[in-house]
Formats: structure tokens, C-alpha cells, sequence
């Protein structure tokens, strides 16, 4: 299962970190560095977040979660608004790399689920199987924390992100935003399954050092043989 980006924004993001936040400048600069991947806004996204706000957005894009990571860890890396994964995210928030976000500027915040209008699927097994999650943070060192908190807040609305869900084809998680979604994206159980099956779901975690050197080990042979 995939859940894109703004999943445990409220559940986990606000509750983690490692750096409190600085304080906000009189007059923030209208511009808005963004890493993401490449295919998690809709046609609007930027465009309109653009409009409403007159901050500019450049939207940088990745396709590994390594790049992403050595970013983030070289330290001064320019971006206001990171998608990690939920498995590098926890790494981020032990490394202190991610901001410890404030809630109370957080207009969207308490997200939480409904059950999507699906029927039980069998393709998850009995005992369980990974929920992969992909996260909005903001970097402890970005240089526009108020802009990015402008942009999840903006994120989060109920008809943006239903409309990055019909654009990309991935759940997200404010329940707000259900009625936005489009009935085949809402009704497909492989995208929003049954509350019974969300329960025998894993949240996706890092990596032990151990696991971390197997999966490394496993990449290099499988490069090694192109």
C-alpha cells in the first residue's frame, strides 16, 4: 500500500524533530524552495499556491531517496519543504536534520482517517504488510520556515490534496477531502481499502544498520550486474 505525502503530517510530524523552530522574520522573502518527488503535485499545485500567496515556488525534484538523504545530512541543503519516506524520515528525525513542527500554525491540523467506501480485499495477507508513507517535513535548517508552513497548511486543504490524489492515483490522509476524490480513486480498494484492512497494515520504519548494510549489499550486487 502507498499513501502519498501528506499521510501523518498531524500524526507523526507534529510530534517529532529535533530542532525547534527559529524565530520568523518581519517581512519573509516571497520565494519557497521545494524537493519532492517528481510526480506528487497536480496540474494546479504550484501554479495556485502561487497566485494565493505571491511567493514563488522552485520546485526541485529527486528520484532516489539517497539523494534526498545526503542533502539533508551535508547540512545547508536551501530547501524549505522535503517529501521523505516514511522509513527516511525516522533516520532524518534521529540525525536532528528535520524542524520540529509547531501545530499552532498549522490551520489543517488533527488529520484523521475515514474509511473509504471499499470492499475487503484478500490481497493483504492475515499477518499483516507494509504501509509505505511519504512525509511533508520541513528541513531544521530551512531558510523560509514560514513559507513552508504557509505551503502544508495549504497542502492539506481538502480539495488540493484530493486533487493531487486524482492527479497521481495515491491515497492521502485527510479524511476532508473524501468528497473531492474521484469515485474511482475513492471506490479502488488497492488505493483506499477497508478499515479492516488498514488494520493488519505496518508503518514502514527504518532500517536497523544491519538490514540497511543487506539491502546495500543486495543494490550493489544488482548494479554491479547491469
Amino acid at each position: 500500500m502507498k499513501i502519498i505525502l501528506p499521510v501523518v503530517l498531524a500524526a507523526l510530524l507534529s510530534a517529532c524533530g529535533s530542532k525547534d523552530e527559529s524565530p520568523a522574520a518581519a517581512e519573509p522573502e516571497k520565494v519557497l524552495h521545494v524537493y519532492n518527488w517528481a510526480d506528487y503535485v497536480g496540474e494546479a499545485t504550484i501554479r495556485d499556491f502561487e497566485a494565493r500567496t505571491g511567493i514563488k515556488v522552485v520546485y526541485d525534484v529527486y528520484d532516489a531517496s539517497e539523494v534526498l538523504e545526503t542533502k539533508l545530512l551535508t547540512g545547508s541543503s536551501g530547501y524549505d519543504v522535503v517529501v521523505p519516506s516514511g522509513a527516511l524520515t525516522y533516520r532524518l528525525i534521529q540525525a536532528g536534520a528535520l524542524r520540529k513542527l509547531d501545530e499552532s500554525k498549522l490551520a489543517e491540523c488533527g488529520i484523521t482517517w475515514l474509511d473509504a467506501p471499499a470492499e475487503v480485499t484478500h490481497v493483504i495477507p492475515k499477518e499483516g504488510a507494509p504501509l509505505w508513507c511519504d512525509m511533508v517535513a520541513i528541513p531544521a535548517d530551512a531558510p523560509h520556515p514560514e513559507n513552508a508552513y504557509l505551503f502544508l497548511d495549504y497542502l492539506m486543504e481538502p480539495e488540493v490534496i484530493a486533487d493531487i490524489t486524482n492527479t497521481v492515483g495515491q491515497a492521502n490522509g485527510n479524511a476532508a477531502s473524501l468528497p473531492y476524490v474521484a469515485e474511482a480513486v475513492r471506490d479502488n480498494p488497492s488505493i483506499y481499502p477497508s478499515e479492516e484492512v488498514y488494520r493488519r497494515l505496518i508503518l514502514d520504519r527504518s532500517w536497523s544498520p544491519e538490514q540497511m548494510h543487506a539491502v546495500n549489499r543486495v543494490w550493489t550486487r544488482i548494479k554491479a550486474a547491469r
